[in-house]
């Protein structure tokens, strides 16, 4: 009797646990999810499949309450409206008189200023003004990678010198051009009456009291060492006054091809 109690005891406590073991979910690859023994559609990944939600996630029915059928729109998406073209405002066009027009055309060379400034000197007998520098400059082949593919020649120096206080001016200019290596690459005086390889036209000897003159000298000397800054050096003094204290001096030091107001060509 007491071994029929405890076999049934068994198979009730066997029976109970069949029926509260639970069965093996499926296996679901998203979008899908697990529901029961099958699988459900979950788009919006929020554990509820997307036939048991209350309302569509995704498109949200607008409610038009009582209006009339005809009165609903077929769609509740309206097209984006197409871009307006706009013609472009009328360009008007100013007419420049033909005399303005000529003076706008630049030079072949625009100078980095418009006149040498700065190049002058006085004292209370006389004045001295460089008014133009001249410099050609010649594109050539170099010979190798460390030789210059440009050449420069000093053609023309320009210049004002007026007498102010002496009653005649006997014209003595000292022109020197140098650099570093070389001091004296030229170094010449330069009266008006004296014949040189430097001619001075317009050079007039015993200049009178409060007159001027214009001259140009005339060089066409090739220029060595393009790569060092080069010295122009001018001292003015009357031939008849060697007082130290009455010569006057100009001294620029530049770039042979960055002078600023020189003309090159």
């Amino acid at each position: 009797m007491k071994r029929g109690v405890v076999a049934l005891i068994i198979l009730t406590l066997f029976l109970i646990g069949c029926a509260t073991q639970e069965a093996p979910k499926p296996s679901c690859e998203r979008p899908y999810m697990a529901d029961g023994d099958a699988c459900c559609l979950d788009r919006n990944a929020n554990s509820i499949c997307d036939d048991q939600e209350d309302e569509d996630v995704f498109f949200v029915k607008p409610d038009y309450g009582d209006a009339p059928v005809e009165d609903i729109p077929d769609t509740v998406f309206e097209e984006p409206e197409e871009p307006v073209f706009q013609e472009p405002e009328e360009v008007k066009v100013i007419d420049v008189p033909e005399e303005v027009k000529a003076e706008e055309k630049p030079s072949a060379y625009t100078a980095p200023e418009p006149k040498l400034i700065g190049w002058e000197a006085e004292n209370e007998f006389m004045s001295i003004e460089i008014t133009k520098i001249v410099i050609q400059v010649k594109d050539i082949v170099p010979r190798d990678r460390t030789s210059p593919d440009k050449e420069a020649y000093l053609k023309e120096i320009h210049l004002t010198i007026k007498n102010k206080k002496y009653n005649y001016l006997n014209t003595e200019l000292t022109f020197r051009f140098m650099d570093w290596k070389d001091p004296l690459i030229i170094k010449k005086v330069l009266n008006c009456d004296k014949g040189d390889d430097i001619v001075m036209e317009g050079c007039k000897n015993a200049l009178p009291e409060a007159e001027s003159m214009d001259i140009v000298m005339k060089i066409d000397q090739k220029i060595p060492r393009l790569d060092l800054d080069k010295t122009f050096r001018f001292t003015l003094q009357n031939a008849r006054d060697n007082k130290d204290a009455n010569i006057i001096q100009i001294e620029k030091t530049y770039n042979i091809l960055k002078i600023p107001g020189a003309n090159y060509i």
